[in-house]
């Protein structure tokens, strides 16, 4: 681990737990500080600065401090949003379970430290399209439906109703958890509100977090929330390992557990802690896109229908599928029969009018050699990930 890595990990320590430490003399404030925006956690290094007794409230960090005020601000409408979804579906009997940042934000000791892209709620989709007017009238836009999630927009503040946990297109891990009811359990009796057991949530977050972590990478705090959880129940390894070995994640919980003994109670670290933390400082909030080209060709070439993930990869930009078409000509809406006549236009538009597109394209798909596909499989096998789909076709 470098000195920058092991100082911003003691400021976050800071932040958490109340306890100071002298700050070096020498320490790149300004550096911690751009690393803070890639990985969207300026708060909680704020609040590290402050626990430390930094003078945050000099000229040269006015620009941060601006930031902080307004992740404070954003932090507050999320939560005002999710009070009035929630009470808008339990006016309505609507079964829901509260996910992620929302849940997690209660163990910070200042909720705006633990920052959201989003608000995640699962429902039931046949539940769901009654109260869509409802919705509408608090002021939410919808805007699409992916994979798993129905996606509204509040004043630039995104909800996602997720129609299950993972997304389907993940088939190991949605074979396990299916749409995520089976282990979403009632608060009480008469309650429409479900939560998850503290071992299954935290078995989701692992679960969460391997996801993103092949297909492109994940930034600090979700590791961050895994050592505060960790701390904050009384887990059963027993149970975890069970349910980590049907997922074949257990060897990946082991080296987070351990990088995370490491960033926070003081191990020593060794090559695989290092490699872990290097990858996720190094990348964004969502890791990086080189690692998302690389994975898509990694998920192609296990399509099990003998093409190399380059050629499958050539076809799925060639003919997207209806759901991304509609995306684009929402004509497809109302008739879907008229995909295939679409498939020209949309040539024709990347020709003579998205120039820039074809080029893209044409660099992933280079990006994307058995030799880089290969490498980068190799990579997700040391930390213990790998794409299990051989078996759930």
């Amino acid at each position: 681990m470098t000195e920058q890595q092991k100082l911003l990990l003691k400021l976050i320590k800071s932040a958490i737990t109340g306890q100071s430490f002298d700050i070096p003399e020498n320490a790149n404030i300004d550096a911690l500080i751009t690393l803070s925006k890639r990985q969207k956690i300026e708060n909680m290094l704020f609040y590290g600065l402050i626990t430390c007794g930094y003078n945050v409230n000099s000229a040269k960090l006015s620009s941060f401090n601006n930031i902080v005020i307004k992740n404070v601000y954003i932090d507050q409408k999320q939560i005002f949003i999710l009070a009035k979804l929630t009470e808008l579906l339990k006016a309505n009997n609507v079964d829901f379970c509260v996910l992620k940042g929302s849940k997690l934000k209660k163990l910070y000791p200042k909720s705006d430290m633990r920052s959201m892209v989003d608000i995640d709620i699962l429902v039931k989709k046949e539940q769901y399209e009654p109260i869509k007017p409802l919705i509408s009238k608090l002021g939410l836009v919808e805007k699409e439906e992916s994979l798993h999630e129905l996606i509204w927009e509040f004043q630039n503040f995104q909800v996602e109703f997720h129609k299950s946990l993972i997304p389907s297109n993940n088939k190991d891990f949605y074979g396990f958890f299916g749409d995520g009811w089976s282990i979403a359990k009632k608060t009480s009796e008469k309650s429409c509100e479900y939560s998850m057991s503290v071992d299954d949530e935290f078995v989701f977050l692992v679960c969460h977090i391997a996801k993103h972590m092949r297909d492109t990478g994940i930034g600090i705090k979700y590791f961050v929330d895994l050592w505060l959880y960790m701390n904050a129940y009384d887990l059963n390894e027993e149970y975890l390992k069970e349910k980590f070995d049907e997922l074949k994640l257990y060897e990946f919980y082991q080296n987070i557990r351990e990088m995370l003994l490491v960033w926070f109670d003081g191990k020593p670290s060794n090559e695989k802690t290092d490699y872990i933390t290097d990858n996720i400082f190094g990348g964004l909030v969502f890791g990086s896109n080189e690692n998302h080209i690389l994975s898509t060709g990694l998920v192609a070439s296990k399509s099990g229908n003998g093409f190399s993930g380059r050629v499958v990869n050539f076809f799925n930009l060639m003919f997207p599928d209806l759901r991304h078409m509609k995306l684009k000509y929402p004509v497809l809406e109302k008739a879907p029969i008229l995909l295939p006549f679409t498939y020209p236009i949309r040539w024709c538009e990347a020709v003579f009018v998205r120039k820039g597109t074809i080029k893209k394209y044409s660099d992933e798909l280079n990006m994307q050699s058995a030799e880089n596909i290969k490498d980068y499989e190799e990579k997700l096998k040391y930390i213990g990930l790998q794409y299990n789909f051989d078996d759930k076709e």
